[in-house]
């Protein structure tokens, strides 16, 4: 028998629960009625919930402001009702009274924190760090008291409804706890050193065991779905984006690839109408270089009606996108592109420019001259589009197009601004997206590196250079690649620094995959990463680096450590 409190929040609980499980098929109408049909605290933190999702997948500033004020709505009375509950002795599970709400709030903090790191401003981030240490210590307090519990397997009761809510506070602390520590372990490095200074440490391999755990123990649950659903995106984003890692047998190319597919497999099974799970197939397959399969995937996600959650939408068109460009289908990856443009105009700039490089490629490769005039009709608003933006990715962008124009102005203005493009802009983009980690031989072999265009000036024959030897690497000319990457690493005063920047850390990379055995290959590796790192000049694609710099030095000092 419950008692009058159980009766009264039990029931919010569950159905919260329900709708959040509704989200993860594609069910938002309903989730969204479950949420708005209730004032208790359970509800607005299932309101915050759609409305930080909604925020994050589109990437729209207008969207966080909404975001951040529900999340803050839902934090006041979560910690009301918990205060209650714990003064009061009240349980709706097995575990301390008022635990429900602790998991909530800290939850709350998670997507609070990682709203304000998507702001790019450096006194919200510093707002964020402050959040995540209050996640930690909500979190850590409960470790202390059931973390060996929680690690074991899930321990059922005589009650369904209590059991729910047992999976919900198990599965909610392990995924925040791997996902608080994964995000510090990923922050700028002098973040990271300011944290470890208060106590914080990001140890990137318990993370994602923590995170691990709901997925292997209770795949069919909420908390579990969504853990997977962010070691995706890792392994398909920062690991992705990262080319020194350590290959096991189980872990052949740095993420475990039997695992993933197996727990994507379970989950399916309990989620088959949610269209996030086939994108999810689709980039397991791209990440094992089974492109052409992927964008059947995609192909037929993208032939139904589309999803309830127009920001699902967005990307599923956005992988498919990058699929076809990296595989070689530039008027496919061009026609997607452009459909974003129209899905989501807060990224027009970066869309549109990305069809301009497909349709180029497609020139260059296909000699198809209609696809110039579409690139031209592409390139030509970028640069008032793009005047104010303030996004790396909009400055690198707004500077290219600005190139193009003095170009055309050197010659009287005449034709469309494609025509004066130097190296290919897509082959650069697919370098920041490290697309190269997708493809096979086949698709590695069908890339044009010698092409000289007669517009290119020193700065493209840089970028030309680092994706020679990156392409190089990539079909295993390691020699080739280092003596090119040699010549790279000594150019002074470059018109593209990025690429100087980028070419420090290839040379890491190239050394790691000749030799990652001996200390002396790999304190010359961590050298050249530390340079990539602290290579500093106008780098748009900074952040993309420090990433792909933290992940491999966590791989070298390991190695370090055993050689």
């Amino acid at each position: 028998m419950y008692n009058s409190y159980q009766e009264e929040r039990l029931p919010a609980l569950l159905s919260v629960i329900r709708g959040l499980n509704h989200i993860l098929d594609d069910k938002m109408d309903e989730a969204v009625k479950i949420f708005n049909n209730g004032n208790t605290s359970f509800h607005l933190s299932g309101q915050a919930v759609v409305s930080f999702i909604q925020a994050v997948l589109t990437f729209e500033p207008s969207r966080f402001g909404e975001s951040q004020n529900k999340i803050d709505i839902a934090i006041k009375a979560l910690t009301e009702d918990k205060d209650y509950a714990s003064k009061n002795n009240l349980y709706l599970c097995t575990f301390d009274p008022g635990i429900e709400y602790r998991v909530s709030i800290g939850l709350m903090l998670l997507l609070s924190a990682l709203i304000g790191f998507c702001s790019e401003s450096i006194v919200t981030s510093v707002k964020s760090v402050y959040k995540l240490r209050k996640a930690h210590g909500i979190f850590n307090k409960i470790n202390k008291r059931h973390f060996e519990s929680f690690t074991k397997a899930f321990q059922s009761t005589d009650d369904k409804d209590i059991d729910t809510v047992n999976e919900y506070v198990q599965t909610g602390t392990l995924l925040c706890t791997g996902l608080f520590t994964l995000l510090i372990s990923l922050l700028p490095p002098k973040m990271i050193t300011i944290l470890s200074l208060l106590g914080y440490k990001g140890d990137r391999d318990m993370a994602l065991n923590y995170m691990w755990m709901p997925a292997l123990q209770r795949p069919s649950g909420f908390f579990a779905a969504v853990a997977f659903a962010a070691l995706i995106q890792y392994y398909s984003g920062a690991v992705q984006l990262c080319s020194i890692y350590r290959v096991t047998p189980t872990e052949p190319d740095g993420w475990p690839v039997h695992r993933c597919f197996d727990i994507l497999s379970k989950i399916r099974e309990t989620h088959p109408e949610g269209p996030m799970w086939p994108l999810h197939e689709a980039k397991l397959l791209s990440m094992v270089k089974k492109q052409t399969e992927a964008i059947h995937v995609l192909n037929d996600l993208m032939s139904k009606p589309p999803p309830k959650l127009m920001q699902l939408e967005v990307l599923i068109v956005f992988e498919h996108a990058l699929d076809c460009a990296f595989s070689h289908r530039y008027n496919d990856g061009a026609r997607s592109f452009m459909k974003l443009s129209s899905l989501n105009d807060s990224s027009a700039g970066l869309y549109s420019y990305f069809a301009a490089a497909c349709f180029l490629q497609d020139v260059q490769a296909n000699a198809n001259v209609e696809a110039l005039v579409s690139a031209s009709q592409l390139l030509e608003p970028l640069g008032k589009l793009l005047t104010d933006k303030t996004a790396p990715l909009d400055i690198y962008i707004r500077r290219k197009v600005k190139k193009l124009s003095e170009r055309r102005a050197s010659v009287g203005n005449e034709g469309g601004l494609a025509e004066y493009v130097g190296f290919s802009p897509l082959y650069e983009l697919i370098y920041v997206w490290n697309g190269f980690r997708r493809m096979n031989v086949e698709e590695l072999s069908h890339f044009d590196v010698e092409r000289v265009q007669p517009w290119q000036d020193e700065g493209d024959d840089v970028c030309q250079a680092l994706v020679k030897a990156t392409l190089w690497r990539n079909l295993g000319k390691l020699n080739e690649s280092k003596v090119l990457l040699q010549k790279l690493c000594q150019v002074t005063k470059p018109t593209e620094s990025w690429a100087i920047a980028f070419a420090h850390y290839e040379m890491a990379v190239v050394l790691f995959e000749i030799d990652c055995l001996s200390k002396n290959s790999l304190k010359e590796c961590d050298n050249f990463l530390k340079a990539a790192r602290d290579f500093g000049g106008d780098n748009e694609f900074e952040s993309r680096l420090t990433i792909r710099v933290q992940l491999a030095r966590h791989v070298v000092r390991q190695c370090l450590q055993e050689a």
